[in-house]
C-alpha cells in the first residue's frame, strides 16, 4: 500500500471521527436545549395567568327602581329588566377585569291622576277630575370592574366579588294624554310632555357566586348595587305650556340592587 493512500485513508479516518465528534456534541446540545424548552413549557403553561382563560357572557337581570318622591313611583313603570353582555380576563388565577354593557329597554306605563295629585312641574289636579299619563322609562349601564373569584369547591363553586364603576344613563318622559275635559288630540301635546336624560359615573359593588358545569361554561348569580342616589333632576317651570304654574320637583332615585343570572363561555 503507498504511502499516499495510506495518508488518504489517516485523513478520511480523522475526518469521520471529528465529524462523529461534532454530531454527538450536536445531539447533546439539541437535547439540553430541548429539555430548555419542554421545561419552559411547562413552567408557561404552569404559569396562572396563562391557565385562566378570557371568558365572555350574558347576564339577565331584574330590578325595582325607587325614588324620593312618590310622584316618580307611581308615574314610572320601576321594573326593570336589564340585559348585560360582558367581556373578562384575568390578571392572576383568580383576579382579573371584567367589561360590559347593560341596558334596560324603554317600558311604558299608563297612569290615572286624580284630584289633588300632579305630575312633577305640572299644577295639582282639582277634585273630582283627572289626567291620564303616557310614562316611560329605560336605563343602560356600561361599566369596567376589577374582580375575583375565591374557590370553595375546587373545579366547581366559586365565590365572586367585583368593584368598579358604571356610566350610568337613565330616561324618562310623561305625557298628558287625557283629562277630564276628553282626549287632548286638538291641544298641543309639546307642552304637555316632559323627558329628561341623566348620564353619571357611579360606583357599583358586585356579589355573586359561579357554578362550572364543564371545562367550558358557567351559570352564575349576581347582585349589583349601584349608588344611583346620586341621580336626580328638578322638574322646574317652564316659561310656557303647561308647566307655567306647575309645582317644581326635585326626582331622586333611592340606591337599588339588580338581581342576575348569566351564562359564562371560557374562550
Amino acid at each position: 500500500m503507498s504511502v499516499k493512500f495510506k495518508k488518504i485513508i489517516f485523513l478520511m479516518g480523522l475526518f469521520i471521527c471529528c465529524a462523529n465528534h461534532k454530531l454527538a456534541m450536536a445531539n447533546s446540545r439539541s437535547s439540553n436545549e430541548s429539555s430548555n424548552n419542554d421545561c419552559c413549557c411547562r413552567c408557561c403553561q404552569e404559569h396562572p395567568f396563562l391557565q385562566a382563560k378570557p371568558e365572555i357572557g350574558i347576564d339577565i337581570g331584574f330590578t325595582n327602581l325607587q325614588f324620593y318622591q312618590n310622584q316618580g313611583d307611581k308615574l314610572l313603570n320601576r321594573k326593570q329588566l336589564p340585559i348585560s353582555a360582558f367581556f373578562g380576563f384575568n390578571i392572576t388565577e383568580n383576579a382579573g377585569i371584567e367589561i360590559g354593557y347593560g341596558e334596560a329597554r324603554r317600558r311604558h306605563k299608563t297612569v290615572t291622576l286624580e284630584g289633588g295629585e300632579y305630575a312633577p312641574g305640572a299644577i295639582p289636579i282639582n277634585r273630582g277630575q283627572f289626567q291620564v299619563y303616557d310614562t316611560s322609562i329605560s336605563t343602560s349601564l356600561p361599566y369596567v370592574s376589577f374582580k375575583y373569584k375565591y374557590p370553595i369547591i375546587k373545579d366547581r363553586l366559586n365565590l365572586f366579588a367585583a368593584v368598579g364603576v358604571t356610566m350610568f344613563k337613565l330616561h324618562a318622559s310623561w305625557e298628558n294624554i287625557e283629562d277630564s275635559r276628553g282626549p287632548l288630540g286638538t291641544i298641543d301635546r309639546s307642552s304637555r310632555t316632559y323627558d329628561y336624560t341623566i348620564r353619571k359615573n357611579l360606583p357599583l359593588v358586585r356579589i355573586g357566586s359561579y357554578y362550572e358545569l364543564n371545562k367550558s361554561f358557567s351559570l352564575r348569580f349576581i347582585a349589583t348595587w349601584t349608588q344611583v342616589s346620586k341621580i336626580e333632576e328638578c322638574i322646574g317651570i317652564r316659561e310656557n305650556g303647561w308647566l307655567t304654574n306647575g309645582i317644581p320637583i326635585t326626582l331622586k332615585n333611592k340606591n337599588n340592587v339588580t338581581y342576575s343570572l348569566g351564562i359564562v363561555y371560557k374562550i
